[in-house]
């Protein structure tokens, strides 16, 4: 399982230069073309709009709603994570987060290693087993940042499946 296909195919097909949202795209192109629902057992998503809060992809045949994210990891922290099954990653804005729980959103997390574009795994988490603690608000942005006050958050998930 390998993300440099598709990570070649962003890098062609359009003129992005930030690493992480190509790395995030061919991550979302990599379950629309691998990875079944959990819910229906089929393989057919839509693309959400570019942007779109907290939701990636829908099944088409069953309307679930996917948040993708694409995170590095190393051996090392893969094997961790396999033992004490708790997974913590960077969110978006704060409330718009904690909102997003009510939706009914799942989420797969694509862990890859960064020189070889290789994916060690997929974690699924059902939105059933998200709720508000997992949710942790971090510090505003300061008064002088260019979007002064923003608050983002960090997501921790404790009742991961890996597919």
């Amino acid at each position: 399982m390998e993300l440099e296909k598709y990570i070649s195919d962003i890098i062609i097909s359009n003129n992005w230069k930030n690493k992480s949202r190509i790395i995030g795209e061919a991550c979302e192109e990599y379950v629309i073309n691998n990875v079944k629902c959990n819910r229906c057992n089929k393989l057919n998503y839509e693309k959400c709009k570019a942007n779109e809060k907290s939701t990636d992809l829908i099944c088409i045949n069953c309307n679930k709603k996917y948040q993708v994210k694409a995170k590095r990891t190393t051996v090392k922290k893969m094997e961790k994570l396999l033992i004490d099954k708790i997974f913590k990653t960077i969110g978006g804005e704060y409330s718009t987060t904690l909102k997003s729980i009510e939706e009914d959103i799942d989420y797969l997390i694509i862990l890859y290693d960064e020189k070889s574009y290789n994916i060690y795994n997929i974690l699924y988490i059902n939105s059933e087993c998200i709720n508000s603690s997992c949710i942790l608000p971090r510090k505003p942005l300061s008064s002088t940042a260019k979007r002064a006050g923003w608050q983002g958050c960090n997501i921790v998930f404790n009742n991961i499946h890996i597919l």
